[in-house]
């Protein structure tokens, strides 16, 4: 040693885990039906798993694609060099719009004593009900959707929708 000696000396030391930091977890929400897109964040140290849950208590690795909102975990597991973590942050799958139906036709037809068929716009995403009339008076076609977890009409109702006609 630099003082002269040849003593041993013994010193005590260890080497303490690293701390993992989850930064800027971000994911952009999207309509049902398009194309999910994924997280994004950063770390430190190890590898990101991305986990995803509607509740916020179980978590999976299957990317949700019903409308809704929903929480995503950004998760770097504890190993013998530092000591996992992760962070959570939520996202919106909003439903898909549907186009308001219309009619094809007039919207007003003269009493004949036979049955009268209104002309309108259809899609596999609503049923049509109440197109054909008979006798004077005010009607409604109405418009059902047949999926309102993932569907909205483009005026934001969830409800039935009505195009009116008249047998004068």
């Amino acid at each position: 040693w630099s003082n002269g000696t040849s003593i041993a000396y013994t010193r005590d030391w260890s080497i303490t885990k690293a701390q993992v930091v989850i930064s800027n977890l971000a994911i952009n929400g999207w309509t049902y039906a398009q194309n999910a897109n994924a997280p994004t964040a950063t770390t430190n140290f190890g590898t990101i798993v991305y986990t995803y849950s509607v509740d916020g208590i179980n978590y999976t690795n299957v990317v949700p694609t019903t409308a809704g909102g929903y929480y995503v975990k950004a998760t770097v597991e504890t190993t013998s060099n530092w000591n996992g973590t992760s962070e959570t942050t939520t996202f919106t799958i909003a439903k898909q719009s549907v186009t308001l139906p219309t009619l094809t036709t007039a919207n007003s037809f003269v009493y004949t004593g036979n049955a009268i068929t209104v002309g309108t716009t259809t899609n596999a995403l609503y049923t049509i009900d109440g197109t054909t009339n008979t006798n004077v008076g005010d009607y409604n076609v109405t418009y059902t959707l047949k999926d309102t977890t993932n569907y909205v009409w483009a005026n934001g109702n969830e409800e039935t929708a009505t195009a009116a006609f008249e047998i004068t």
